[in-house]
């Protein structure tokens, strides 16, 4: 009983748990996958291309 004298819920059985993990795993399995394989590359071309540029822009300042 609870405080206020009313039957508590039962406990989560195993089903229950194996769903709410799976509820959890799944969207952060997603996050990961799309940081990896979308977020990450596009990140590392940004900055090969923001030093290319400043490497182009050096060598037509030099004499």
């Amino acid at each position: 009983m609870d405080n206020r004298g009313s039957l508590a819920p039962p406990p989560i059985g195993a089903v229950e748990f194996v769903f709410g993990t799976l509820m959890a795993a799944v969207p952060a399995g997603v996050v990961g996958w799309l940081v990896m394989t979308v977020l990450l590359p596009w990140w590392v071309a940004r900055r090969a291309s923001t030093r290319l540029d400043r490497e182009w822009r050096d060598l037509g300042s030099s004499p």
